[in-house]
């Protein structure tokens, strides 16, 4: 396997590698006890990992466009996508050659520490009466510093649709339907690298025969997944 192919192979597999296991993480975090303090850290851990799947996801723009288009792979093998596969990579295309989220997030935010200014801007404009939280504890793996993010998020979501925050403050309802569409936003593009990239690492091991020897592998005591949930709270060892 030629070196420019095998470079790609290895980074397309780790990429989707990430890329699994954010989602995972993202779904776990995201199945919400209904207790109001476990659930306000669990939904702020939920959000952190959106945040950095939305960064990796631009890394895999970046990729793509080096690996593939640039290194004129795509030449090569484009034509040898499935069809779905072919939709999808458009739909990428599309997606980032305009304004997205995850442009904003990865390097605004998530990548990169806010600048002061962002988060000057949104106090400025948090109505006086907002009730912010923390949740402290003698265990620092316990301690969720809510206050933060929800200025973060709330900071994200009003450089998506700037009426998340009108003239009498936060619009709840505009912000929340802003908040459901950054997580269809980020769940499609993901669907799309997904497929793509998939079918991309196919076509490469199999393009002049099989060149790996294959063996099924039976798993035991696999959870379902409606069984996984990620806490944020946990118990700490006992002191020694």
């Amino acid at each position: 396997m030629p070196e420019k192919e095998r470079i790609f192979l290895v980074l397309a597999m780790h990429f989707l590698n990430d890329l699994n296991t954010l989602q995972k993480c993202v779904y776990f975090s995201s199945r919400c006890v209904t207790d109001g303090v476990q659930r306000s850290a669990e939904n702020a851990q939920a959000l952190f990992f959106t945040r950095v799947l939305a960064g990796k996801l631009w890394e895999g723009w970046q990729l793509l466009r080096r690996n593939f288009f640039g290194s004129g792979l795509s030449k090569q093998y484009e034509n040898q996508l499935s069809k779905e596969a072919k939709d999808n990579l458009a739909g990428i295309k599309r997606y980032f050659s305009s304004d997205n989220a995850t442009d904003l997030i990865r390097n605004e935010y998530e990548f990169h520490c806010p600048s002061g200014d962002k988060i000057k801007e949104l106090l400025e404009i948090v109505p006086d009466n907002e009730i912010f939280e923390i949740y402290a504890s003698d265990h620092h793996g316990n301690c969720r510093w809510l206050m933060s993010d929800v200025i973060i998020n709330f900071s994200i979501l009003s450089k998506i649709d700037s009426r998340v925050f009108g003239i009498d403050g936060l619009d709840p309802e505009r912000a929340e339907e802003t908040m459901v569409k950054l997580h269809k936003e980020i769940h499609n593009i993901t669907r799309r690298f997904l497929d793509v990239l998939g079918d991309c690492i196919t076509v490469l091991m199999t393009k002049d025969g099989s060149l790996f020897d294959t063996e099924d592998v039976i798993l035991d005591h696999v959870l379902d997944m409606e069984q996984i949930r990620i806490p944020y709270f946990m118990k700490p060892p006992p002191s020694q």
